[in-house]
């Protein structure tokens, strides 16, 4: 038997719909520029200052080109992490007040929209490839036309301005993608 790999949140976090999210937006891709990090820190650098409380939690992305990248942009709120056990991962994607996608190659499927949702947490996916056939815009995120900067800043920031219903967002993800089918 092969278990759906999207269930795997739920094998460390016990999601409670009133849990408040916390100040810090989650990117979990790595440091492979197909992966758009480079955009996320290019749209946060129009945002840090309108947003001095809320975090970029960059995982995968230590001591890599990203993070030279955000010591160019002179950006102050960027944390990156290393790669981290699963169970540490999945409590910082559970606490997030969203998870950003920002692939600009076409990823077939990307589990970390659907494992964001499947914990209440709002999703910002490119247009690129499968991505679109996870994220219900306005349910459990947002869809970005890839692959401005300054477009993706904008979807973060209607992200932030929105208030989510983890509740919601968890009963679409199950709704939309049972593991059991």
């Amino acid at each position: 038997v092969i278990y759906n790999p999207v269930t795997a949140p739920l094998k460390y976090v016990k999601p409670d719909p009133n849990e408040p999210y916390g100040d810090y937006i989650l990117y979990a891709s790595g440091s492979n520029p197909g992966k758009g990090p480079h955009i996320l820190l290019d749209a946060w650098s129009q945002l840090e200052g309108e947003y001095p409380e809320l975090k970029i939690m960059m995982v995968g992305c230590k001591g890599s080109w990203v993070e030279d990248r955000a010591k160019k942009l002179n950006l102050k709120n960027v944390v990156f992490l290393d790669k981290i056990p699963a169970e540490e991962y999945y409590n910082i994607m559970y606490k997030a007040r969203a998870v950003v996608m920002p692939s600009i190659w076409p990823e077939p499927f990307g589990r970390i929209p659907l494992e964001a949702n499947r914990l209440g947490v709002p999703a910002i996916v490119s247009n690129r490839g499968g991505l679109v056939e996870i994220v219900e815009p306005g349910v459990g995120g947002e869809i970005w036309s890839c692959c401005s900067p300054h477009s993706l800043a904008e979807v973060v920031e209607k992200i932030l301005q929105r208030k989510w219903s983890r509740e919601e967002i968890m009963k679409s993800a199950n709704t939309r993608f049972d593991p059991g089918k």
